[in-house]
């Protein structure tokens, strides 16, 4: 019995989306393997064009394997971020565990960023989670400050 030539092409096909989907999987079962390093750091600068964010590194946390994303105490230090995308390709940005963005950050902000090494540059750090916290003081501020701003376009009225 001889098999037809559409039926061969078919398998084949089958065969190899099955081996792509096998090689997908294994590289994200890596990339998720990956530890993420804390740091402590005071935000510097966002350059939306490199897509990168500038600190100040307060804590360093735990050493890297490779010595090039050696961060040190009182030192600068560039962290890529992905602004966009998906939750699980972007950077995540939060304030006080509500989400935010990386536009919001304050100058001189202190910052918890998880970062990983770069997936496209081993030699760079790519920061997947950044947390800003707020102090209770800067927490009433920013609300005082938003509720000055809806009394003086209207939309609160005094009582």
């Amino acid at each position: 019995m001889t098999t037809h030539p559409a039926h061969r092409a078919l398998a084949a096909a089958i065969i190899g989306i099955i081996v792509l989907a096998a090689s997908l999987t294994a590289s994200r079962v890596q990339a998720a393997n990956v530890k993420s390093i804390q740091t402590e750091a005071k935000f510097i600068s966002y350059d939306t064009e490199k897509k990168t964010i500038q600190v100040k590194v307060l804590k360093p946390g735990k050493r890297s394997k490779n010595k090039k994303l050696k961060l040190k105490r009182g030192k600068p230090a560039t962290f890529n971020v992905n602004p966009s995308g998906s939750v699980l390709v972007r950077t995540s940005v939060t304030a006080n565990g509500k989400r935010s963005s990386l536009e919001e950050i304050p100058d001189d902000k202190t910052l918890n960023i998880y970062w990983i090494p770069d997936k496209d540059d081993p030699d760079a750090r790519y920061a997947k989670k950044i947390d800003m916290i707020w102090t209770d003081e800067e927490l009433e501020a920013r609300d005082n400050k938003r509720l000055e701003e809806a009394r003086a376009k209207g939309q609160i009225k005094e009582e």
